[in-house]
């Protein structure tokens, strides 16, 4: 009867310490958002959104600066969206009490998302042809890379 007693204090205090870090997340994502609505305020930042039209543009605006092309194809949302993982996990220790096969859809549900929207982020694809792109050595070569770059677009 003790050593239960002792186990189900050990599991409120680590769900207490789980939802404790889901809100962190919860919170630093909020501020990931703000910081990203803030750089799109930043000097020079609409502009280099707005002319970047073509493939060779987005090589471009890699090359001259790698963090504003990542954000522009979605890093922060990415940093944003990978943040909230302690969240859902908290809800899903929450909510699993109540209803543990709709807490388990939701739970598998969102690492199902989150798995399409990190494999299909062309970001760091686009980063890696521009870098290409850059050190290419024949027009071929570089004609490849556009058309690579098109496809990731």
């Amino acid at each position: 009867m003790l050593k239960q007693a002792v186990d189900y204090e050990a599991g409120v205090s680590n769900r207490r310490a789980l939802y404790r870090v889901g809100g962190a997340a919860v919170l630093i994502t909020v501020l990931v958002v703000l910081a990203e609505i803030a750089i799109g305020f930043l000097p020079g930042v609409a502009q280099a959104t707005q002319r970047t039209v073509t493939v060779v543009d987005w090589f471009t605006l890699f090359q001259n600066n790698w963090f504003l092309g990542l954000r522009n194809l979605g890093l922060l949302n990415l940093i944003g969206a990978a943040l909230l993982t302690p969240a859902f996990l908290a809800m899903y220790f929450a909510l699993r009490l109540e209803n543990e096969p709709w807490a388990a859809l939701g739970a598998i549900l969102f690492f199902m998302g989150m798995a399409v929207y990190i494999a299909s982020n062309r970001g760091f694809a686009m980063l890696s042809l521009s870098g290409q792109y850059a050190s290419a050595a024949t027009d071929a070569q570089r004609t490849a890379l556009i058309a690579a770059g098109q496809t990731m677009l």
